[in-house]
């Protein structure tokens, strides 16, 4: 199965979609910082969030991962979407932005526990600016020196059980 998570008017076929505000009725109302959420262990495959994270405080965050930790089948995956460092405080409700640092250190929140996610795919989004530094890797470095080069980080996680 897979799982639409925070998925607005972006609904998907065959899967299920979720939200806090349900715009259809193929969406079913769930609030994802209410813990446990409404699933089964190792239910889903694939996860899929565009633009949820940076709506949630640290701590809804840390929480959601360690559901979806739960939620998600061994060597499933999680694809996200969020703004970039630089560009996070384009809507008043983003709480932050973030890096591909973020996620390739994101076990270190959990100390005492085994290594969780594991990071097998980074991209970006460029700004129209961005667009101008071709490779991803140089709008990386790029983004240190000039703001608004990378509009979105997308990542691809993989659940280690």
């Amino acid at each position: 199965m897979k799982l639409n998570l925070g998925c607005g008017k972006e609904v998907f076929e065959g899967w299920v979609n979720i939200d806090i505000n349900p715009l259809d009725e193929k969406i079913i109302k769930v609030d994802i910082t209410k813990s446990p959420l409404p699933f089964k262990d190792n239910q889903f495959e694939y996860v899929r969030m565009r633009h949820v994270l940076e709506h949630l405080s640290i701590k809804d965050q840390l929480n959601l991962f360690d559901e979806l930790y739960r939620i998600t089948e061994p060597r499933g995956r999680i694809w996200l979407s969020v703004p970039h460092e630089s560009d996070w405080c384009r809507s008043i409700d983003h709480h932050r932005g973030y890096t591909y640092l973020a996620f390739r250190n994101l076990d270190r929140f959990w100390l005492q526990k085994k290594k969780r996610f594991q990071v097998v795919m980074e991209t970006d989004k460029p700004t129209f600016f961005g667009r101008f530094f071709l490779h991803k890797k140089i709008r990386y470095y790029a983004s240190y020196i000039f703001s608004k080069v990378i509009k979105d980080i997308i990542v691809e996680l993989e659940i280690i059980k």
